[in-house]
C-alpha cells in the first residue's frame, strides 16, 4: 500500500513537472509561429508574455497532478471541468493572436494599414525611407510603404527607441522596389542605422547612412 501511494505521488510529481514546462513551451511556440510570426512585436516590459507563461505553467501543473488519477484501478475518472476550461481559455487566447495576425495575403494598402495601427514606430520608419533620394529617384512620389508578404519582420521596444527589422514594399508613381531596414528609432530621431538595402529593377544598393532626424511628413 505504501509503495503504491509513493508510486502514485512520484508519477503525479513527474507529470506535474512535465506539464509545468511543456505547456508554457507549447503556448509560446504557438504564439510565435503560424500567421503571427510574420510580424513580431516585443514590448520593453513583456507583461502579456509573462502572464501567458505563468498561466500556462499553472494549467500544466494542475493537469499534470490530475493525470495519474486516470490510471488508478479503484477510482472512477472525474473530468476536471475547471482545469479543462482553463486550458480552453488559454488556447483561445493564443488562437486570438493568430486571428489578429498580419494579413500577409492582403493588398499593400491593407498591409500598410495593419502595420500603422499596430507597430508604434512604423510611421516614422516609412517617413525615413520615403525621404531617401535613392528611393525617390527610382520610384518617384511614394504612394504606399507596406511590410512584404513573405518576409519576417520584428519590432522591439528598447530604452532609447524601437529596434526595427523590416522588409518593405515601396510603391511609388513610377514603380516599386523593396527596402530592407535594420535600425533603432522613435518618432523624432534615428538613434542607430545598422543597415539598409534598396532593391529596385534587379539591382541592389546599400544605404549606409540616413539623417539623424525623422522627417515630419
Amino acid at each position: 500500500m505504501a509503495s503504491a501511494r509513493f508510486r502514485t505521488k512520484l508519477i503525479a510529481g513527474i507529470a506535474a513537472l512535465i506539464g509545468m514546462v511543456a505547456l508554457p513551451a507549447a503556448c509560446i511556440a504557438l504564439r510565435y509561429s503560424g500567421p503571427a510570426s510574420r510580424i513580431v512585436w516585443f514590448d520593453y516590459l513583456p507583461v502579456e508574455e509573462l502572464v501567458l507563461t505563468l498561466a500556462a505553467a499553472a494549467v500544466g501543473l494542475s493537469l499534470g497532478l490530475w493525470i495519474p488519477r486516470l490510471f488508478e484501478r479503484d477510482s472512477t475518472p472525474r473530468w476536471p471541468v475547471f482545469r479543462l476550461s482553463a486550458l480552453g481559455l488559454l488556447l483561445g487566447w493564443i488562437l486570438l493572436v493568430q486571428l489578429r495576425a498580419f494579413p500577409a495575403s492582403a493588398s499593400a494598402d491593407a498591409r500598410a494599414a495593419w502595420a500603422h495601427a499596430r507597430i508604434p514606430q512604423y510611421a516614422a520608419l516609412t517617413r525615413v525611407i520615403a525621404a531617401l533620394p535613392e528611393v525617390q529617384r527610382d520610384v518617384g512620389r511614394i504612394v504606399v510603404v507596406a511590410p512584404t508578404a513573405r518576409d519576417q519582420h520584428r519590432s522591439a521596444r528598447e530604452m532609447n527607441g524601437d529596434d526595427m527589422s523590416f522588409a518593405l514594399d515601396v510603391i511609388g508613381e513610377r514603380g516599386r522596389g523593396v527596402f530592407y531596414a535594420d535600425c533603432t528609432l522613435d518618432e523624432a530621431r534615428v538613434y542607430d542605422w545598422r543597415s539598409g538595402r534598396w532593391r529596385f529593377n534587379g539591382r541592389e544598393q546599400r544605404i549606409t547612412h540616413v539623417p539623424d532626424r525623422v522627417p515630419t511628413r
